[in-house]
């Protein structure tokens, strides 16, 4: 019998669930808009898709990312220069609805491609369980 287990190490960050406010990423809870980036899950300060620039997905110019995904409660047009600075850096952007983008980041993840996640729930962060 064939093992068809990705093989992906326990920094490997995988999303479980996610809710209005947040995500639940490797048993930790996360609340607000974030970026999954290598074994990182950093804070995104934007609410809505449109909000979306160069500036808040910077920091993947220090992992060796070559897709990423953008997930919302709703599909939006990306702003023209951000996909022109992503595409020049060797970076493919799409934007697709919050559960589409969860299910794609993690099967790409566990693949082992180099894939970033910047994911946008519907409301604003709050303290209660994801």
């Amino acid at each position: 019998m064939a093992d068809v287990t990705p093989l992906i190490g326990p920094e490997a960050k995988i999303i479980q669930n996610y809710t209005a406010r947040g995500f639940r990423i490797n048993g930790g809870e996360y609340f607000g808009a974030i970026v999954i980036a290598g074994d990182e899950v950093l804070p995104l300060d934007v609410k809505t898709v449109t909000e979306l620039q160069f500036p808040h997905v910077a920091m993947l110019e220090r992992f060796d990312v070559n897709y990423l995904i953008i997930g919302a409660p709703k599909a939006a047009m990306l702003d023209a220069a951000l996909l022109t600075a992503l595409k020049s850096r060797g970076v493919v952007a799409e934007v697709m609805e919050l559960g589409a983008a969860c299910r794609t980041y993690n099967v790409l993840r566990t693949e082992g491609r180099q894939v970033a996640a910047a994911l946008i729930p519907a409301g604003p962060p709050d303290e209660k369980k994801v």
